[in-house]
């Protein structure tokens, strides 16, 4: 997956981020339209359009907010492997 990769630019997901957000807001702007003009048919279906990729976006973005703390907290891990790195017993 393109979000896996640890060198990717960060614009370039940022964007892919934004865009996806301004996606399910446009949805939801078209079907409060279709709800003010009183049509039926395009409400329902931007409804269920709405129900499908609410969840698809939510879980998506997600995920890169998980990769990008994760990516974050690795950023130190490669500078503690000096005499001073604090490990569990054990290890």
């Amino acid at each position: 997956m393109a979000m896996n990769n640890p060198n990717r630019p960060q614009s370039n997901t940022n964007d892919a981020v934004s865009a996806a957000e301004n996606f399910l807001a446009d949805l939801k702007e078209r079907a409060e339209e279709a709800f003010n003009r009183d049509d039926k048919f395009m409400f329902s279906l931007m409804k269920q359009l709405i129900g499908v990729t609410s969840p698809i976006v939510t879980r998506a973005l997600a995920r890169y907010h998980r990769e990008e703390r994760a990516r974050i907290n690795g950023l130190g891990k490669d500078k503690q492997s000096g005499p001073n790195r604090t490990t569990r017993l054990g290890d």
